[in-house]
């Protein structure tokens, strides 16, 4: 063993508090390190696995190829799995979107394999004439098809599969007949099989013998160069899918933004690791500045000095390596975990968050960590080589700062006393030693308090937008003749689980105002927006007993005038707007009149002076006049198919919350049994995603600053720990000339006052500025007011106080131990 091996073990052994703290801030950044690059594979594969159960296991897509050119592609070696889907033909459709609806034939293999299908209704088909249909094709029969149904389908051949204008078609000679045995909750692939499509069970002789095929490709090893060899001579329209893009090797937007903010992220943890390394060796290399500048006037040169460090740095690099990993590895499994059914709910996605790495990852881990110790040991090194032997030995490096730097604000004694001077002068004559600890910290806050602002308006951000309504669930349909059905739409409110609920109606009408003369109606100028409005029978019970009404005010033409409206401010504020303050006392109102006469009158009865705060379903700018049910199918007579002013039915549901997904699913099969069409819109899902997506968050970016901060306490720990223990004569001096132990622990408090008041200074000016700027980019999207998250404000401010604090006078009460003589004499506390 060398005498430089031997130097570096005495080292590490003689300096122990400090070699385990820069083990430990190792251990936690090489820690961060791994669940980074982790969280990174993870992320891509979680997103890759769920486009593969949405839309196929395809990474290399032909929309339509003839089955002799299929054969001779080029580069077939590079493909690990074919699929390919008969063109059986096509079906004229009478639609002002769709061109025609597709005749897909499908084999039992590529079922749920590389083609997903996720059945709504019915079955998965297993006998050949079997079929599926996608919802968009069940949208344009007079009613939804039931399973089991038989379907006559006159087959054409289209000159193209894939373009939507100028297609001839040719009649083939026989007709197909099929079995629909299922309704698609989605549609599984890309266009063309977004239009229309009836996916049809082949046998493996009926899919050869298709002479156009769609046909998707898995390659065996995914990367940019080979994707770009197989793609460059496809024969027609080709696509290069999600699948391949969220592939490790595959350059992508997804892959550089998450990518991107790892990369981002991982600067910082090398920031952070460097300036504690690098401390920790500083303060080792002051602490052995003497004995090292008398190893240098007996031959040691600056090469030995950097071998030494260095051989300090691997040894201790070595020791954290494989306990950091672990220790990432071990986190990331946890964190998956918790986030895989908070994911899987946000996304509404049965893929799985799970560890993904090869030996590749581990060794960028390794060799980024070596890198950041091998930086954090060589600038201490470098510094400390600078300086000659002579002035290492004298120790006159701390002597360079004069008096007159050192003089304190006359307002700092007279305030703190004695002791409080002593402490800004310290705080002065160490400033340089102290300074990038204190810019590790400030970092550390702003991070802290930057995230604490994101989540704060993220939070906001979602109150706001699930403050429009209390609802959990609403039930809608549109149509005159489901308005004449509504007794079956209000009977569903009656399930079991639905603890409120209440069924409102909304025509969308015009009014002609007392002002509006003839020229201006037949250009349409003075026609203003109202809402004609009703509800269930029991609602208009509990309606009419508030306004002192009866049901015989109402019957007629009569209505109650709703004269307020809410609406929220640009500060988030909610308030009120009053549309008339004369209110009319009838409303000429338009429904569908071609000759823009009026062609109902409504009687006013009542005027209410401030908004509906439990039924007024309705936010914005437009008057609502309620009326009684059976007015409001008066109403509806005659309108014909004028879509845009049929009447809406809506019933509003509040339900509880164990019982949520069980209603939800009685309600879905409710629209499917339904003669009526009917949308459900789930609130309390949406909202619990948008909650789910606010926790993912806050685990993953308080669990990172948490590491950034503990590394930045590591670091100031060791700072003030070895800045203490250095001036151990210093406190026996003070001490021997009379200082009391009440005495020194007000010095040292004021120390950790000053050291916080300067942090602080910093950092809260900083993280409020970070917090406005965040304020102003999610201000474009959602109107938030600017607030300040005091609450975190003031528990970061606290806790830095707290820990500055006990650090000091743990620090203090260790070398204030022992004889006053024997610290005296002391040279250096080596």
């Amino acid at each position: 063993m060398n005498i430089i091996h031997t130097l570096s073990i005495k080292s590490i052994k003689k300096n122990k508090t400090t070699s385990i703290v820069t083990i430990l801030g190792i251990i936690m950044s090489v820690a961060l390190m791994t669940g980074l690059f982790l969280f990174s594979n993870g992320m891509l594969n979680f997103l890759r696995d769920d486009y593969g159960l949405r839309h196929g296991t395809a990474e290399v897509i032909i929309d339509e190829i003839d089955r002799s050119a299929l054969a001779q592609l080029p580069h077939r070696d590079m493909i690990k799995q074919e699929t390919t889907l008969a063109l059986i033909g096509a079906e004229k459709v009478t639609s002002d979107y769709y061109v025609h609806n597709h005749v897909v034939g499908i084999q039992q293999k590529d079922i749920n394999t590389t083609v997903p299908m996720d059945v709504e209704f019915g079955r998965l088909p297993e006998n050949p004439g079997e079929a599926l249909i996608t919802p968009e094709l069940n949208s344009l029969f007079d009613k939804p098809v039931e399973p089991g149904t038989q379907i006559r389908i006159d087959l054409l051949t289209p000159s193209s599969y894939t373009e939507k204008e100028n297609i001839q078609y040719t009649r083939q000679e026989k007709e197909l007949t099929v079995t629909v045995v299922g309704i698609l909750r989605n549609t599984p692939l890309r266009y063309p099989m977004t239009e229309p499509t009836y996916f049809v069970l082949q046998t493996p002789e009926e899919n050869q013998a298709a002479q156009r095929v769609w046909a998707g490709f898995s390659l065996k090893k995914v990367n940019d160069a080979n994707l770009k060899t197989f793609t460059k001579d496809l024969p027609g329209s080709y696509e290069i899918t999600e699948m391949a893009k969220y592939s490790p090797n595959v350059s992508s937007s997804a892959r550089f933004f998450i990518q991107g903010f790892v990369v981002v992220l991982m600067v910082i943890v090398v920031a952070a690791g460097v300036g504690l390394i690098q401390n920790g060796f500083m303060i080792s290399l002051s602490q052995r500045v003497q004995e090292l500048s008398i190893l240098s006037s007996v031959g040691m040169t600056k090469r030995q000095k950097w071998n030494m460090s260095l051989r300090e740095g691997l040894f201790m690099y070595l020791i954290a390596l494989p306990i950091g990993m672990v220790s990432g590895f071990v986190a990331m499994e946890i964190l998956f975990r918790i986030l895989t059914p908070m994911m899987q709910g946000f996304v509404q996605s049965k893929a799985e968050m799970t560890l993904v790495w090869e030996p590749m990852t581990l060794l960028q881990i390794a060799l980024l960590s070596l890198l950041t110790v091998i930086v954090a040991t060589l600038i201490p090194t470098l510094r400390v080589s600078r300086q000659t032997p002579l002035v290492g030995v004298r120790q006159q490096e701390e002597i360079k700062i004069k008096p007159r730097q050192l003089r304190s604000p006359w307002l700092v004694r007279k305030v703190f006393g004695l002791e409080g001077d002593l402490a800004w002068k310290n705080l002065r004559r160490n400033r340089r030693k102290y300074r990038a600890t204190l810019i590790s910290l400030i970092f550390s806050l702003l991070l802290y308090l930057s995230l604490s602002s994101l989540v704060y308006y993220m939070h906001q951000s979602t109150e706001i937008t699930q403050s429009r309504g209390t609802e959990d669930m609403v039930l809608s349909t549109q149509g005159a003749e489901s308005f004449r059905q509504r007794d079956s739409f209000e009977k569903i409110a009656q399930m079991d689980g639905i603890k409120e609920s209440y069924c409102s109606y909304y025509l969308s009408a015009f009014y002609i105002p007392e002002s509006a003369t003839e020229g201006s109606l037949e250009e349409g100028e003075d026609r203003k927006s109202v809402q004609i409005i009703s509800y269930d029978p029991e609602t208009m019970s509990v309606l009419l007993n508030e306004w002192k009404l009866s049901e015989e005010d109402l019957k007629g033409a009569r209505g109650v005038l709703v004269n307020h409206s809410f609406y929220r401010d640009d500060q988030g504020a909610i308030r009120t707007e009053k549309f008339f303050e004369n209110p009319p006392g009838e409303f000429a109102v338009l429904i569908d009149d071609p000759d823009l006469k009026a062609s109902h009158t409504l009687t006013i009865v009542k005027s209410l002076q401030e908004p509906m705060s439990k039924f007024n379903a309705s936010w914005g700018d437009t008057p609502q006049v309620i009326v009684l049910p059976e007015t409001m199918e008066e109403l509806t007579i005659g309108m014909g198919q004028i879509e845009d002013i049929l009447p809406y039915m809506n019933l509003r549901m509040i339900v509880e919350e164990e019982n949520h997904r069980e209603i939800k699913e009685t309600l879905e099969k409710t629209i499917k049994d339904s003669e009526m069409r009917m949308d459900l819109t789930d609130h309390r899902g949406r909202f619990q995603r948008e909650r789910d997506f606010i926790t993912v968050s806050k685990i993953l970016f308080f669990g990172f600053a948490t590491i950034i901060a503990l590394i930045s306490l590591a670091n100031i720990y060791n700072s003030l720990i070895s800045s203490l223990r250095l001036r151990k004569k210093e406190f026996a001096m003070l001490r021997s000339v009379g200082m009391e132990e009440k005495a020194f622990h007000r010095m040292i408090r004021f120390e950790s006052y000053f050291y916080s008041l300067k942090l602080l200074l910093y950092g809260i000016p900083l993280g409020v500025l970070s917090s406005f700027a965040i304020y102003l980019y999610l201000g474009q999207r959602v109107n938030v007011p600017f607030n300040v998250p005091i609450a975190h404000f003031a528990g970061a401010a606290l806790t830095v106080v707290v820990v500055l604090i006990l650090i000091m006078q743990l620090g203090s009460r260790s070398v204030r131990k022992g004889n006053i003589l024997d610290a005296l004499k002391m040279e250096m506390d080596l």
